[in-house]
Parts: C-alpha cells; sequence; structure tokens
C-alpha cells in the first residue's frame, strides 16, 4: 500500500515498484531456501563495516545484540539471472546457533538500500523472538512457530548446511501471473497493489523449517 495524499507523489507507481519488489524477495528467498543448487553470494558484516551496510540503522543492530546478545550479521545475495533487481538477505547469529532473518529487494546497483531494508525487517522480527523466547509466550501461528524453531536454536544445522552450499545455479524469475492495483473503499487515500509471479509459491507455510520470514 501507498498514500496517495501528495499528488506528485505518483503513488501507483510507487505502490506497483513496491510489490513487485515484495514479491521478487519472496520468490527469490524461498527459491534459496528450498535449493541448495542455488547460487549466492555472502559475506560476514563485521563491526567496522556496520556503518557501511546499515548507516542510520546501525541502532537498530546494537539494540538487538543488547537483548539478544552478541552476535555475527550475515549477509546473502542469492544470484539472479534475468532481473535488475537484487535480494538481500540478513541472518542474525548468536549464542548456540539461534538465528534471526531479514530480507529485501532493491536495484541490484544500491544494495547498500536492500541491506538497510532488510536490517528494519530483521529489527521486527529480533523484538518478536525477544518476547517469544523469554515472556514465556508459546507460538500461536505459523509465523512464530517459524521464528521461534530458528531464533531458540533449534535449526542451527539447517541455517550452516544452506550457507555452507554455495549452488552452481542462479534463480531465473519468472512472467508476472497478476501485477495490478486493486481496488477498494479508500482509493483516494490510499493505492493498494498485488504483484505475484508465476508458480510463487506460498512464502510461510505451515513448515517451520523453512528458514525464510
Amino acid at each position: 500500500a501507498f498514500p496517495e495524499l501528495f499528488p506528485a507523489s505518483n503513488a501507483q507507481e510507487e505502490c506497483i515498484a513496491n510489490a513487485e519488489d515484495e514479491a521478487i524477495e519472496r520468490f527469490v528467498w524461498g527459491r534459496w531456501c528450498d535449493s541448495d543448487d542455488v547460487a549466492h553470494k555472502s559475506l560476514t558484516i563485521n563491526l567496522d563495516a556496520r556503518a557501511h551496510w546499515f548507516g542510520p540503522f546501525t541502532d537498530l543492530v546494537d539494540i538487538l545484540e543488547q537483548r539478544l546478545g552478541r552476535g555475527t550479521i550475515h549477509l546473502v545475495r542469492p544470484i539472479i539471472e534475468n532481473s535488475m533487481r537484487s535480494v538481500v538477505l540478513l541472518f542474525f547469529e548468536w549464542g548456540n546457533g539461534s538465528v534471526i532473518s531479514g530480507g529485501a529487494c532493491s536495484s541490484a546497483t544500491d544494495e547498500i538500500l536492500g541491506a538497510r531494508r532488510a536490517t528494519s525487517e530483521l529489527f521486527r522480527h529480533g523484538i518478536a523472538a525477544t518476547r517469544l523466547l523469554s515472556g514465556g509466550i508459546s507460538p500461536s501461528d505459523a509465523y512464530e512457530r517459524r521464528l521461534h524453531f530458528f531464533a531458540s536454536g533449534q535449526g542451527r544445522e539447517l541455517f550452516h548446511r544452506r550457507m555452507s552450499a554455495s549452488g552452481s545455479h542462479p534463480v531465473r524469475l519468472p512472467s508476472w501471473a497478476i501485477r495490478t492495483i486493486l481496488t477498494h473503499d479508500f482509493d483516494d487515500s490510499v493505492c493498494v497493489a498485488r504483484a505475484v509471479l508465476e508458480g510463487q509459491t506460498p512464502f510461510l507455510g505451515e513448515d517451520p523449517r523453512r528458514f525464510c520470514l
């Protein structure tokens, strides 16, 4: 969704672009999780490099470490062969194999923007994980079950196995199955778009071992 309060904002164009990015992120992340053969590049972001990658969002990482403990941040970029978009995945690992994640899609020429968007998502998942791990709250839905599975360390081996499998085949994006502006009762103030790629499977699903959120 994108506000239409400012005529110069070109809300429909921005809304469609955001919906496309979300669909690409989910498609690529899901393929990378499901197939060890999907190629990727990865790096570990050390303390000195955090300001470069995260900019003003570095404080969010600091807050995560205050709540969860000192950790390691892994950045993963699955290879996409037919798009000028790039997907950046961040994994924050701490303790005895506990992991949370965040992802984002951006222009392939501006992966810093993708990393900073992913940092915001990583932080939100970190807050939710803190509540699940320290508040005595039982996971109640598919999102919470998956988040708890990896944040509690149960998914450690799955995570490390996928990180160690470099893969050799890039992701090829299919055509758009749906790419449209939706009509609703608040059209005058908010633009809502939906974008789905051909063959796109549900991103969340019920399997807690699929480490994409």
